[in-house]
Formats: C-alpha cells, structure tokens, sequence
C-alpha cells in the first residue's frame, strides 16, 4: 500500500467524515483506504471521489459476496442439516469398518436412536395424553430408556463408539407428529408408535444378543430384552383401551 504524502494528512478529518463507515471498517480491517492512498494536494477532488467510487463498488461487491456466504451457510444449516444417525454412523466407518466390531457399532447407534425417541415421544404424553393409563405407561417407558440410554452412552463411550446426539430425521419426523396431538388423538397415535417402535427394538436387541460380537454389547442387549418385552406387551394393552373411546 503506497504511503501518504502529508499534503494529504490535512484533508484527512473532512474526507473521513464523508467515507461511508463501512470503508472506514475495511481500512482498518483488511488495509483498504478509499483516496488517501495515492491523493495528495495536486490531485483533484474528482481524483478522490473517482478512487472513494471505485473502492465503494468492490466494496459492496465483496459485501453481496459476504452475504451470499451467510445466507448459504444458514440455508444449509436448516435445510439440509446432516442426520445425527447419518454422522454417527459414518464417524464408525472410519472407526470399525472391516472390524468384527463394525456391525456392532451399527447396533449401537440404531438403539440410541431408538431409545432417545421413546423418551422424547413418552415426555409428550405428560401434557399432551389424557388416559391415566397411556401416562402410566409413558412414565415408565421414559424412565426406563433414560437408564438404557445412559449404560449404553457409558458403555459406547469407552468402546470409542460414536452415538446420534439428535433425532434421526425418520424419528424427528415421527415426534413432530405426535407433539401437534392432543388428548385422545395423541393417545391413539402415541401407543400406536410404542408398539411398531418395540417391535422393531426388540428384533434388534435379539440379534444383538445372538450374534454380536463385543461381549459388552452383546450382554447389554440380552439384559434389555425383558424390558422392552414388558413395554410392547403394556404398550398393546394400551393401544386397545384407547381404542375404546374411538
């Protein structure tokens, strides 16, 4: 950058007063000043207003680019946010693909994405349900999936296993519905998905415990079972009392 002559410094104060603030910010932020870089006492205003013009324009060149930027990145931040399951699972890859571990660590993240919507959905229940039974059985389901939730995360944790801190866009989509029900209708659609949702735990944790491979997973899985045989049996018996107010 050339420096200024100090015929210039005297028309300093009146030239910054009528540079548009966001220059002055570029100045001091990336070395840019508007006229005062080659203006002395023989160049004509028109010189500097010609130089304040053109620094104006790749200014606001640099700040539609800017803003492009920031619109892109919140565009993708909410629009096409990556699935908290998706980035568990391919955090594992890196981890255990080719592993005896890798399936392993694929029914690991499948069971904390289930067990974070079954205590998320049975939360719901507590302002949205309106059977006394469809709450009893939320409370437990939330209480005992919390504890499944955090042995898992325990268990994980030393194993280097990579978890969803999130929904999956499958089960956000599925809390979604439930959160606009109220009373019976929530009743009815919330029982209904802790049965599907049990079913399909229970396949899962039974294959764990039969073919896993990490000892400490494989355990874990069998020890859950009686558990989650208990909610889907709960979870049926629920699904026809609601049925009754049909």
């Amino acid at each position: 950058m050339p420096v200024r002559s100090s015929a210039c410094r005297g028309a300093l104060p009146v030239c910054v007063l009528s540079t548009p603030f966001y220059l002055i910010v570029e100045y001091f932020s990336c070395g840019i000043w508007p006229g005062f870089a080659c203006c002395s006492q023989k160049a004509g205003w028109h010189r500097v207003f010609m130089i304040i013009g053109k620094s104006q324009t790749i200014m606001k060149k640099r700040t539609l680019t800017f803003m492009a930027c920031i619109c892109m990145a919140a565009f993708g931040a909410n629009g096409f946010a990556q699935d908290s399951k998706d980035i568990a699972k391919d955090n594992n890859k890196v981890k255990f693909n080719d592993t005896k571990y890798e399936d392993d660590a694929k029914f690991a993240v499948e069971a904390a994405d289930i067990g974070n919507f079954e205590v998320l959905a049975s939360q719901l229940a507590k302002t949205n349900a309106s059977s006394a039974e469809v709450k009893k059985l939320a409370e437990m389901i939330a209480a005992d999936h919390s504890k499944a939730n955090a042995e898992l995360k325990n268990t994980a944790g030393k194993k280097k296993i990579s978890l969803p801190v999130g929904l999956s866009e499958k089960h956000q989509g599925k809390y979604n519905d439930l959160a606009k029900l109220k009373g019976h209708e929530f009743d009815k659609a919330y029982t209904e998905a802790m049965v599907k949702g049990h079913k399909d735990a229970i396949d899962k944790f039974e294959k764990q415990s039969e073919k896993g491979n990490d000892a400490d997973l494989r355990t874990w899985a069998a020890a859950k079972l009686p558990v989650l045989r208990q909610h889907l049996t709960m979870a049926e018996n629920a699904v026809q009392d609601v049925k009754k107010y049909d």
